[in-house]
């Protein structure tokens, strides 16, 4: 079974988002399960190494960086959903998390959205 993880960034080692996403991330490894995960940025040193695969991809600057905007992520989950049971996204209010409903239409891949907090207060 092949799964897609996707999420903002796994910058943060503190973040509790990047612990969730990276510990089913193994788990799932574990279980036999082929995981992708594609984040935005460069893999930061405390992710190198895991036994799944870490996809990185560059924020495109305009028209705004903090939304996430990505082609190269893009284009890659749709590559990537055309052999792949589920796409995990992670989180609600980037464009990461936009892509993988995309990526998954025309194909066999199921969705599974956990927004991990972005529809508390706070964040409305």
């Amino acid at each position: 079974m092949k799964i897609i993880q996707v999420v903002a960034t796994i910058n943060k080692d503190s973040d509790g988002v990047n612990h969730a996403v990276r510990g089913l991330s193994r788990g799932l490894t574990r279980w036999g399960a082929k995981v992708e995960l594609h984040c935005l940025d460069e893999i930061p040193p405390f992710a190198q190494g895991e036994p799944y695969a870490i996809l990185n991809h560059v924020r495109t600057r305009f028209p705004i960086a903090s939304v996430g905007r990505s082609p190269k992520m893009e284009d890659a989950l749709k590559h990537s959903a055309q052999d792949a049971e589920i796409i995990h996204s992670n989180g609600l209010w980037m464009m990461p998390n936009i892509y993988p409903e995309w990526a998954i239409r025309g194909t066999k891949c199921k969705l599974v959205v956990q927004p991990h907090g972005t529809l508390s207060k706070w964040a409305m």
